[in-house]
């Protein structure tokens, strides 16, 4: 505290920016900061509280739901009671899978859901992705970030990435009786029986939602989301229906769509 105000208020002979939403005054006074660049003087130790207007370092996780940050976070998904499978779930960024290659005496990450115990939750991924997962179930079924997603599940928003082998294999699903919107998937897809670049095997809805067929290896048009060479991926036009300029951005011919604000960033 500074003469009984709050140590985090900025006295007033600093300079902005700062708009008339970012103010809260203190001291008796009032006042309007501008839009632009000044300084602020005053004759009295006034403070004001200032907000800068910035993405959030932790994104507000919707209600009922569980925010998933880490690979580990999202392996519990199924296997721990806190993180049911019908749980409702989002992605609070991008997700780096590139210790999967090590997991499960190098099986790697295990697929969420199967035919047993199948995802019936909502995982949005709120534009993040997983980058770099690694799944070596060779004469397994059911193989991708997801392996069995029942009626009433959902994976939407989100996108994966790095290389995935088994049967009924997919780049983000292995088998889909769920629902499947605005995602994509580019990492290698391997298997001896039913593969797809996104989804393997697909008796519910994919909607909005592509692969690579250069990057998978996979170009099967069947339902199972759309193929696309890696050209196309890199167009905006490509995403049919993506909200792009709100959740999706693209540099056209040079990456594949990501997060609004995170690209902006950089």
């Amino acid at each position: 505290m500074i003469n009984e105000y709050p140590i985090n208020h900025k006295p007033i002979n600093v300079s902005g920016p700062w708009t008339t939403q970012d103010e809260t005054w203190y001291g008796g006074v009032s006042g309007t900061l501008k839009f632009y660049p000044e300084t602020y003087t005053a004759s009295k130790n006034w403070f004001v509280a200032l907000t800068p207007s910035a993405p959030p370092d932790d994104p507000d996780i919707p209600e009922g739901a569980i925010g998933i940050s880490t690979i580990e976070q999202l392996q519990l998904i199924g296997n721990d009671p806190a993180y049911p499978l019908d749980g409702y779930y989002v992605l609070l960024n991008d997700i780096d899978a590139s210790d999967t290659e090590t997991w499960n005496d190098g099986a790697g990450f295990s697929p969420i859901g199967s035919y047993a115990t199948p995802f019936i939750g909502t995982l949005d991924g709120q534009g993040y992705g997983v980058t770099d997962l690694f799944i070596d179930r060779s004469g397994e079924n059911y193989a991708g970030l997801f392996g069995y997603v029942s009626a009433g599940g959902t994976v939407t928003n989100c996108y994966a990435t790095g290389a995935v082998t088994g049967d009924y294999v997919g780049g983000l699903v292995g088998v889909n009786y769920g629902t499947v919107t605005n995602c994509y998937a580019t990492g290698a897809v391997t298997g001896d029986y039913v593969g797809g670049g996104l989804v393997g095997y697909n008796d519910g809805t994919v909607t909005a939602s592509y692969y690579d067929t250069t990057t998978t290896g996979q170009a099967d048009n069947t339902g199972k989301g759309a193929p696309r060479t890696t050209a196309a991926m890199y167009q905006q036009a490509t995403f049919t229906g993506w909200d792009f300029g709100v959740v999706w951005t693209i540099i056209e011919d040079t990456d594949y769509p990501r997060l609004e604000w995170e690209s902006a960033g950089t």
